[in-house]
């Protein structure tokens, strides 16, 4: 090999170690990413969570569910969410329920956050998160058959 050749190939070869370091150091920043994300989604659905049963819509169980009376409290603008929830659960099929939940989060969030604010959130001094969240679950008990109205 040539004085020439071997520089060119000492070039290409710390080229490709630079390259694949470079994924490398991405590759992890990926990964932390994606940690810092799983905790955001949790941090979020667990306040909401929380003002939900603070606020007497739902019940502290594991997992928390919203009770009659609240959703009896959505139960009137279940219309304006119900297409959202189908077209979501109809391109989740095979997912986990946690990712399923996040996606109709995602959806209620970005198509409707403006009505829930407006409809729900402030009249009622909720967050928006906690307002999704019971939108969410009001949405599956309809898609469930409902719940037995209150007395």
């Amino acid at each position: 090999m040539s004085p020439d050749e071997t520089g060119k190939f000492l070039g290409l070869l710390a080229s490709l170690l630079a390259i694949f370091g470079w994924l490398f150091r991405n590759s992890m920043e990926m990964g932390q990413l994606r940690f810092q994300v799983k905790e955001l989604w949790r941090v979020t659905f667990a306040n909401a969570q929380v003002e939900l049963v603070n606020r007497g819509l739902a019940k502290s169980e594991s997992p928390i569910h919203i009770i009659p009376e609240g959703y009896e409290f959505f139960r009137p603008y279940i219309n304006d969410f119900m297409p959202i929830y189908q077209r979501v659960k109809q391109r989740s099929n095979g997912l986990d329920d946690a990712e399923f939940e996040r996606r109709l989060f995602q959806a209620f969030s970005t198509e409707k956050s403006d009505f829930i604010i407006k409809a729900i959130a402030l009249p009622n001094k909720l967050s928006l998160g906690a307002s999704i969240m019971a939108v969410i679950q009001a949405c599956q008990l309809t898609d469930q058959g409902g719940m037995s109205p209150v007395s």
